[in-house]
């Protein structure tokens, strides 16, 4: 073990603050679990550290700190030494709002590239977002010192979409990737784990990622994650980001967060939620991550990042909040009514039924009047929706709303009545 110094930045409650901490450890990743336990102790939460570096470079890089007073202290004896608190005002300027989101729109998957020499790895729309290399801005400069990181390109991809196809693939691939899970979690559930993948981008591999149906072995339609760019190495990302796998609300009952999933992203990008997107997106680089998440349904890329007047500045803790409960719920219900009425509507495209087809706004509608009604269970909601989009084609929707509209009786029942209306408007 050798001496580490480092900055930390942690909270208690809503107060924020910095200090410095010495500590023996053999890397930066064990300094920060090491400072993490130790502020516990005190009721504090380490959200971030960064310059963490071996004493003799730290010293160098920032020699008008006082990190050797903090070493005069550091022996096998007290191999942790916490730095006076330094207080925080986290409050956003006015004006200033914490994330900068844009949408990246008409995106156009690739497709088999018959004849095309070179063959595009990337949509011409997103191989800069994607694969570009940005001029290190000033405050880069400053906080690196020396030579700025290059920015990388990771994707986190998520096995449950592709269980069991999906790890063959990367470890055919011959990238570097690591599963966010690990030990006993890992080994149950290793086929539909989230998966952290340092992309290259001339690698076949990327250009499956953003390949659509009409290409090869195309894998854009599945939306299996989101993509990453950062200066942050692999190793760094990954702890950073197996941080948010698990959180707790302030009673200490713990979530499963499936932050790559994009039904839970929206919610993250309104209101107070946002505050819990920076902190996922703050990691040890200065700028922190640049986001790109697919929605290959509506044909675009949503990116998100950190404010840049927002750069270099703490998070706060990470921490699932009733708001961002009910954000997920909305978002997730809204979600799930969109699949519900695609699959409703694929009867005509299918010729299954014959037009008229009721609207968007229409089955909308009829979905949340069907809740209020007892069509709690999806699976029965669905069936309403296909049942009600039937006797819409036939004329028969007033007819149909008015069977709804019998609360006395059970959901099952009443399918069965408008069953029982279509068969009999056909005989």
């Amino acid at each position: 073990m050798k001496p580490y110094l480092g900055f930390c930045h942690l909270s208690q409650g809503d107060n924020l603050f910095t200090l410095i901490s010495a500590a023996l450890c053999n890397h930066a990743n064990e300094f920060e679990t090491l400072i993490s336990t130790e502020i516990a102790k005190n009721g504090y939460w380490l959200h971030w550290v960064n310059d963490v570096l071996p004493a003799d470079q730290w010293l160098l890089k920032h020699p008008d700190e006082w990190g050797d007073v903090l070493l005069c202290s550091l022996s096998e004896a007290c191999p942790i030494v916490l730095g006076p608190l330094e207080p925080l005002n986290n409050t956003p300027q006015p004006g200033v709002n914490i994330l900068e989101i844009e949408h990246l729109e008409p995106i156009e998957a690739l497709d088999s590239q018959l004849g095309v020499d070179p063959k595009k790895y990337v949509p011409d729309i997103l191989r800069d977002a994607v694969f570009g290399q940005p001029t290190p801005t000033d405050a880069e400069q400053l906080h690196y010192q020396q030579a700025v990181p290059v920015m990388k390109t990771y994707a986190l991809l998520d096995a449950a979409k592709m269980p069991y196809l999906l790890p063959d693939i990367l470890q055919a691939s011959g990238l570097h990737y690591e599963s966010l899970f690990q030990g006993t979690l890992q080994d149950e559930i290793s086929h539909h784990a989230p998966y952290l993948v340092e992309l290259e981008q001339d690698h076949r591999l990327t250009r499956q990622l953003f390949t659509g149906p009409q290409g090869i072995l195309g894998l854009w339609e599945k939306s299996l994650g989101i993509f990453i760019r950062t200066r942050a190495e692999f190793s760094a990302l990954r702890h950073h980001l197996r941080k948010f796998t698990r959180l707790q609300n302030a009673q200490g009952k713990g979530y499963f967060f499936r932050f790559w999933e994009k039904t839970s992203l929206p919610a993250l990008t309104h209101g107070q939620p946002a505050e819990l997107a920076e902190a996922l997106l703050q990691d040890t680089s200065y700028l922190g991550q640049f986001w790109l998440i697919p929605l290959p349904e509506d044909n675009k890329v949503i990116t998100c990042k950190r404010h840049p007047e927002r750069h270099g500045q703490p998070t706060r803790p990470a921490k699932i909040t009733e708001e961002i409960l009910a954000a997920f719920d909305t978002n997730l219900e809204q979600f799930q009514d969109q699949l519900m009425i695609d699959n409703a509507l694929k009867h005509f495209a299918n010729n299954e039924l014959t037009p008229p087809a009721p609207d968007q706004a229409h089955l909308l509608n009829l979905l949340a009047f069907l809740r209020t009604e007892g069509f709690s269970d999806k699976e029965k909601r669905q069936e309403a929706l296909d049942r009600y989009t039937h006797a819409y084609s036939l004329g028969l929707a007033d007819q149909a709303l008015a069977i709804f509209k019998e609360s006395a009786q059970g959901p099952a029942i009443r399918l069965w009545h408008v069953n029982n209306l279509i068969k009999d408007s056909s005989s």
